[in-house]
């Protein structure tokens, strides 16, 4: 059990152990930092990249397969560059923080899933049903590092594709429907 010890001047409480992964990663230099970071964004571009031109030949099964494998690898290459740029240890922290340590395991969670269907040449529907909830997934992932980005995204879909939804929600709990919170204007 990790004990922690709280700051008096308002700050979040500090773990005093270090978590698992970080004890594990090395101090690193500035420069280090971001030849790391060049190094691990130009590869995960460049698969990202040959996994896209893949498609060019058509959106045949194996086309799409090698495409979610190298879209797969140069996801988990862009996480290491911004572990290069942060600090290994402050990525961990920052992946794991209490407002997105759900969504990064179910990010990651379907990084391995996507990679594993793929790998075993499922039917190319479900390879794509799967890399669509894993794009989702980075999606929600990315925004939760921008203040309040994931409350405007609700805010947005609660007025318009979702709508509907929303309605039925609040109708079912025995409510009108409320307007909530919104970034856009009425």
């Amino acid at each position: 059990m990790q004990a922690f010890t709280a700051l008096g001047n308002g700050q979040l409480p500090m773990f005093t152990e270090e978590p698992a992964c970080a004890k594990y990663c090395p101090n690193l230099t500035f420069q280090q930092r971001v030849i790391g970071f060049g190094g691990c964004a130009g590869i995960g571009w460049l698969l990202s990249m040959m996994g896209t031109f893949t498609l060019i030949g058509g959106p045949s099964k194996k086309n799409i397969i090698t495409f979610s494998i190298l879209y797969v690898f140069g996801n988990i290459t862009a996480l290491c560059a911004t572990g290069f740029l942060l600090g290994p240890r402050s990525q961990c922290r920052q992946m794991f923080h209490p407002t997105r340590r759900y969504v990064t395991v179910f990010y990651l969670v379907m990084l391995i899933i996507v990679f594993s269907v793929a790998v075993a040449k499922q039917h190319v529907g479900i390879v794509l049903a799967m890399l669509f909830i894993e794009i989702l997934a980075a999606f929600w992932y990315s925004i939760s590092y921008i203040p309040f980005a994931r409350k405007m995204v609700i805010a947005f879909l609660k007025r318009t594709i979702c709508k509907p939804c929303f309605d039925v929600y609040e109708e079912s709990k025995g409510g009108s429907t409320s307007k909530g919170f919104s970034f856009l204007p009425e």
